[in-house]
């Protein structure tokens, strides 16, 4: 088996010995972009100034932080992040007092809450 060659070019001088580092940092960029893009659909950045723009991106960054986390948590279930959000959606409860009445679990509600380490999911609060 013989050895390949990769050739990293760039416009920018880079020390030989970072250029590995940043071009595997830039992959990792582009992945997080295209969550965004294709998972959460949040690259739509309308904004009238810079403040209005600095606010929606770094309100993009925490969500797709969130949604990264959150899928990193359901990898080895049948679930993605948006039927998990779906039907946690559907849990209801009943607040009185003194407590609250988690009300009308169903199974898949259970496995939602277990692949986000809630281990026993109360029906009373």
């Amino acid at each position: 088996m013989g050895n390949g060659v990769f050739i990293l070019v760039s416009s920018e001088a880079i020390e030989p010995d970072r250029l590995l580092s940043v071009f595997y940092m830039r992959q990792r960029v582009e992945q997080v972009f295209d969550i965004q893009k294709n998972n959460i659909d949040l690259l739509h950045l309308r904004a009238d100034t810079e403040e209005t723009l600095r606010g929606r991106l770094f309100l993009t960054f925490l969500t797709t932080v969130a949604y990264m986390a959150l899928s990193r948590r359901l990898n080895g279930t049948k679930m993605t992040v948006d039927s998990a959000m779906l039907t946690l959606r559907n849990l209801k409860c009943k607040v009185f007092d003194d407590f609250i009445l988690v009300k009308g679990v169903t199974k898949q509600m259970k496995e939602a809450a277990a692949a986000f380490g809630v281990k026993n999911f109360p029906s009373r609060i």
